[in-house]
């Protein structure tokens, strides 16, 4: 009898507690900074808004930046990216060091000519790497969910 409410028990508690949610609720964020001509001086600007999404991002979540300084965009403009870690205080040591590669580019940053007309001619012609159908495609699923 013992045994039969001992494996009752066990089930009860099974039923009760379920499988965890294996939903992932992470979020992924990736800023272009743009370093041609005058933008160059908005730059403080942008390094204020990273400070603050970094403040608001959680463990697990993603974020990446990266600039704009030429006609093509490649794996060298990235400036920093990061998944931070599952466990907070190692999330927090990881924002710490993303924040400090910000603020590095942000003090040696030089400006460059590229101007918004030569960023959307290579957007439309795909010189960049990515087109607009891809952005949009990309933007309206984000957006649905």
């Amino acid at each position: 009898m013992k045994r039969y409410l001992a494996l009752g028990l066990i089930i009860s508690a099974a039923l009760l507690w379920g499988c965890p949610s294996t939903t992932s609720h992470s979020r992924g964020v990736y800023m272009l900074l743009d370093t041609s001509g005058t933008y160059k001086k908005e730059l403080k600007r942008a390094e204020a808004i990273i400070s603050y999404l970094l403040g608001t991002l959680q463990p697990g979540d993603s974020l990446a930046v990266a600039r704009i300084d030429s006609g093509s965009f490649s794996e060298k403009d990235i400036v920093a990216k990061m998944t931070f870690d599952k466990r907070p205080s190692v999330a927090n040591q990881q924002k710490r060091l993303f924040k400090q590669k910000v603020e590095h580019f942000v003090n040696t940053a030089k400006a460059t000519m590229l101007t918004p007309g030569t960023i959307f001619k290579g957007w439309k012609s795909g010189e960049l790497g990515w087109s607009p159908a891809a952005v949009l495609g990309e933007w309206s699923m984000t957006s649905n969910g």
